[in-house]
């Protein structure tokens, strides 16, 4: 029943928390000794959730920070180095690490593409806060709209060319050349 998958899943996720936490996140053995979070009152306690997976994962289900209960909760978040740019205009995260940088002590932690699932998400239900991120103008004023109001539309073509499965990731940019024709863009 219901409860059997509940349980397997938390013991699945508990054995992939410390498979990415140790191989994929970077982030120190030491920081797992905490619970894996299945959705219970967070009221005052805090909780690490970190990132297993490639950068288009963790930006689009970065949204789902915003659901995280209570909002006396500290939120530590760890996440690729790259991204941390991006993130930090997220002011549910109370502290934002990453690779080599110290982490907090958490009571808890959850990867952060277990959270559509412990929050029971249907297409319905999926957080739509738009927008959700907000680049730096200072640093990513080339993202702004121009003095042309022409919307600036960015394409995400081809994944990490060592990724295993690039080949099914990534597909030739001559594909989109057809969007090219279209008003008051720029690609």
């Amino acid at each position: 029943g219901w409860g059997a998958r509940k349980i397997a899943f938390t013991l699945f996720i508990s054995f992939f928390s410390i498979w990415s936490l140790l191989h994929v996140s970077s982030v120190l053995f030491a920081r797992i000794a905490s619970w894996v979070w299945n959705g219970t009152s967070l009221n005052g306690k805090s909780i690490l959730v970190h990132c297993e997976q490639g950068f288009g994962d963790m930006i689009q289900f970065i949204r789902y920070i915003d659901l995280l209960p209570d909002k006396d909760t500290t939120i530590n978040f760890a996440c690729q180095p790259e991204l941390k740019p991006l993130f930090k205009s997220i002011d549910r995260i109370n502290t934002l690490v990453t690779k080599g940088e110290n982490i907090p002590d958490s009571d808890f932690h959850v990867p952060l593409l277990s959270l559509p699932y412990i929050f029971n998400t249907t297409l319905d239900t999926i957080p739509a806060r738009i927008p959700y991120l907000y680049p730096n103008p200072k640093v990513d004023s080339v993202l702004l709209l121009d003095e042309n109001h022409n919307l600036k539309i960015g394409i995400a073509w081809a994944g990490r060319p060592t990724h295993a499965n690039d080949h099914n990731r990534s597909i030739d940019l001559k594909r989109f050349e057809c969007l090219l024709g279209i008003g008051n863009c720029e690609f």
